[in-house]
């Protein structure tokens, strides 16, 4: 990153190659919406040019990278003037052949887990992707967040704890 904020901006081909799907898979986790994010992922990198010369190396790369990215999906939901997109589009989930919850298939249960994750708010979203997806640390999640560290910690055990819960309200109806 020190070479694009100095003004190698071919590196930032580099930069997009090495975390672009990281971003993707956060927008997706947000929003639900592969094209959405596409486009969300690649905002994030014309900020990162846009505003390269504010990178100031104190602290991880990517921790920088996913506060522009976080503020690009705040930007994205602001635009849209909408709570959370995915509650109405997921609160009429189709139920899939009655089978009991142990007999369900992996695909079955990737499917009431995606499902399940799509329900949960966007912050609980937001922290649960970046402390198990991308194993980052609490103290960078808590500057991505700008919450502290304690905040950190008690967002990601409610969502496992509502995750939990709505999983197993999917399975059962499944």
């Amino acid at each position: 990153m020190f070479l694009v904020r100095d003004g190698r901006l071919q590196e930032l081909d580099h930069l997009f190659r090495r975390h672009h799907v990281k971003l993707y898979n956060y927008f997706v986790m947000l929003t639900g919406d592969q094209t959405v994010s596409e486009d969300l992922a690649q905002e994030v990198f014309l900020r990162i040019l846009r505003f390269r010369h504010t990178f100031k190396g104190s602290g991880a790369f990517t921790s920088w990278m996913f506060q522009i990215a976080r503020n690009v999906g705040i930007d994205f939901y602001r635009r849209r003037k909408k709570v959370d997109p995915l509650d109405e589009r997921f609160n009429n989930i189709k139920s899939l052949d009655p089978t009991p919850f142990e007999e369900l298939s992996k695909n079955q249960q990737i499917d009431i887990l995606r499902d399940a994750i799509r329900k949960l708010s966007r912050k609980h979203r937001e922290v649960l992707f970046l402390a198990r997806f991308q194993e980052m640390p609490l103290k960078e999640i808590a500057k991505i967040t700008r919450c502290p560290v304690n905040t950190v910690k008690v967002r990601i055990h409610r969502a496992i704890k509502e995750l939990s819960t709505i999983y197993a309200e999917l399975a059962e109806v499944s």
